[in-house]
């Protein structure tokens, strides 16, 4: 019985946070909604403004792929035995 009442707060507050049902709760409650979404807003804020950070490894992780496309296509043009065979001929490692 618990568990359903949990689950029946946890449901009635996210319809708090989600701006449906908020005409019963007084100011303490509304306050801290506010708080919730400031703090998120805050969050998403500093996420943007430190994107900049995560794309030098973004690209690093592009050119790598890159390059490792480059030296797939070139050992698949090598062939599996050694000896280099047409474009239009597939081997295992291009297929």
């Amino acid at each position: 019985m618990s568990a359903l009442t949990d689950e029946m707060h946890r449901k009635c507050e996210y319809r708090h946070l989600k701006g449906e049902d908020i005409q019963s709760l007084n100011l303490k409650n509304l306050m801290g909604i506010e708080h919730a979404i400031e703090h998120g807003l805050d969050k998403v804020r500093d996420h943007q403004a430190n994107i900049h950070l995560y794309m030098p490894s973004y690209m690093c992780l592009c050119c790598i792929h890159k390059y490792v496309i480059q030296i797939n296509f070139q050992l698949c043009l090598l062939g599996t035995d050694g000896v280099p065979h047409d474009k239009e001929e597939k081997c295992e490692l291009c297929i």
